[in-house]
């Protein structure tokens, strides 16, 4: 039997764990396929991966963890310079479907900087980095400013 004590602590653990899980980071998951056009929603609707970073940065998601789900093939939408925002974010995880059916090829001039925050990628095999046979305009490269990592 619980007096009203007991009532009361467990009453105000319970507020406590609420409260704290209203405090955690939200988990958003958004979808991409090479040549994708739809809304990053769903795997039945995914955007290309270019637009699911341009929507996992844009300010909807600052606090929450986002990671972007990419389906197998190869992405080469990222022929200009691309800068990734990702500070507002708790975090940003862009996940490939493996390294045997995922490629990131980037383009000449096709080069992804980390701006803010942290960013992962795994399951891809990236191709035409800078430093890659043949002449290096033809490359692109993955950096990230001071303060950011990758």
């Amino acid at each position: 039997m619980l007096c009203a004590a007991g009532l009361a602590a467990a009453s105000s653990l319970g507020a406590a764990a609420l409260a704290g899980a209203a405090g955690a980071a939200a988990t958003v998951v958004l979808y991409a396929a090479p040549g994708g056009s739809g809304s990053c929603a769903s795997a039945s609707s995914p955007c290309t991966l270019l637009a699911s970073l341009v929507a996992a940065t844009g300010g909807s998601y600052a606090g929450d963890a986002v990671t972007i789900d990419a389906s197998a093939g190869t992405y080469k939408e990222l022929s200009t310079q691309t800068d990734i925002a990702a500070g507002p974010l708790a975090s940003l995880a862009i996940a490939g479907a493996g390294a045997a059916g995922t490629t990131l090829k980037l383009q000449q001039g096709g080069n992804l900087t980390i701006t803010s925050g942290s960013v992962s990628l795994s399951g891809f095999t990236v191709t035409n980095l800078t430093g890659s046979t043949g002449p290096s305009s033809d490359y692109g490269a993955i950096t990230n400013d001071t303060g950011a990592s990758f």
